[in-house]
């Protein structure tokens, strides 16, 4: 762990204080709820809408690229679940042979 960013315990805060651990003290302004059966009510944490991803693959048997794609509207969400993993809900994309799609 990087002491200068200290680990949350995401089982000692409620969503709300997880919020502000990650937006500096902020307090959240709005509520939203998913209706996703992979998680329960309260357990996700909205960080905000995503505009693009970039990530480095190899595709083709070539070098390592850094692909970066933009997403259209509606934007997906960057969420964090108890276990401070990261979730992408929503959105008007799709994964197709060639890469992300919307």
């Amino acid at each position: 762990m990087d002491e200068q960013y200290p680990e949350i315990d995401f089982d000692e805060l409620d969503p709300e204080e997880v919020y502000e651990e990650l937006h500096w003290g902020e307090e959240p302004d709005a509520e939203i709820h998913v209706e996703d059966d992979r998680f329960d009510e309260d357990e996700l944490v909205l960080l905000g809408q995503m505009q693009s991803i970039t990530y480095i693959a190899t595709k083709g048997g070539g070098d390592p690229v850094e692909w970066v794609h933009d997403f259209n509207d509606p934007l997906p969400l960057l969420c964090v679940d108890e276990q401070g993993r990261l979730n992408i809900l929503g959105g008007a994309y799709w994964l197709a042979p060639h890469g992300i799609v919307g």
